[in-house]
């Protein structure tokens, strides 16, 4: 007899995970692996192909979220839900006394899918194990209700915000209802004075966004103020060199006259800070003004 070799037969109990002992005249093994490893581990699964009688409800909105009961035969210690091509990811047994749960119900979320009717296969330990095919039923997508896409503005600065097909135009309007799977593309322009800093939320980036519309969406489009460039306008009447500095998001501060036989009279002699500065936006630049040569 090998010392290292045991060949045994299973007795007919529940379906379980369990753990795998052995007991000598001497002394047994542990009831769990000093080190938690899977090597003493054994799955007893319900007998029989798995088979699916009803799913209930047997519809649902492409958007996914439908709570979906399936109940048929041999169904403990599911492992795998697909509807269509898609892999539901919290398919469940029911609670029962056993560790598999209930061998005719499993609870699963209906995932995200194209309207229309599709598959659903279920596979539990015992087919996964046999390579059983696996239990099979179907299940409706309906179309969903329009799906509302929201639009935000944030910042110091300002802008409109439009969309393709036609629904949104912030601030005005800046949510609007969409088909369920309609592809959106959000246009951004910012405001005179102002800069588009990018997206946050649904869309990222720097320029318009495209959405497919599979659910409710938000974006925030960030707006923020021009700063002022401090453009020269040395040489130029004081209505002209004001002109200047508004249209370079600048502002006329302090306004002095002093004599000048080189300068025009009304024209500008000096300004500070100099052109190329940077200043927030609106800020101011000091001037000063011919007042003609003295005398």
């Amino acid at each position: 007899a090998s010392d290292t070799k045991l060949n045994t037969t299973t007795v007919s109990q529940n379906p379980a995970v369990v753990d795998t002992q052995v007991c000598t005249v001497t002394d047994c093994s542990a009831a769990t692996s000093a080190d938690d490893d899977l090597s003493d581990i054994f799955i007893l699964y319900p007998p029989g192909d798995p088979k699916i009688d009803s799913i209930t409800p047997a519809s649902g909105p492409a958007t996914g979220g439908t709570q979906v009961t399936i109940t048929g035969q041999n169904l403990g210690c599911v492992t795998k839900v697909t509807f269509g091509n898609v892999t539901a990811m919290d398919a469940t047994n029911a609670e029962a006394l056993l560790d598999c749960g209930s061998t005719d119900t499993v609870s699963v979320t209906a995932p995200l899918n194209i309207i229309g009717t599709v598959p659903v296969m279920l596979t539990t330990v015992e087919s996964d194990a046999t390579g059983a095919p696996a239990a099979t039923g179907s299940f409706t997508y309906t179309k969903p209700p329009a799906q509302l896409v929201k639009v935000h503005e944030t910042g110091n600065g300002s802008g409109k915000l439009t969309s393709s097909p036609k629904g949104i135009s912030c601030p005005k309007k800046c949510s609007h209802g969409f088909a369920f799977g309609r592809s959106v593309t959000l246009k951004v322009k910012a405001a005179r004075g102002s800069a588009f800093a990018g997206w946050s939320g649904a869309c990222h980036g720097r320029s318009r966004c495209k959405l497919s519309v599979t659910g409710p969406l938000s974006a925030t489009a960030k707006f923020t103020l021009r700063n002022c460039v401090v453009p020269n306008v040395t040489g130029k009447t004081l209505s002209a060199a004001k002109r200047t500095l508004k249209a370079h998001f600048c502002s006329a501060g302090r306004i002095r006259h002093a004599f000048s036989r080189k300068v025009r009279t009304g024209h500008v002699i000096f300004e500070r800070p100099r052109a190329g500065s940077h200043l927030r936006h609106n800020g101011k630049v000091s001037l000063t003004v011919s007042a003609g040569g003295r005398g």
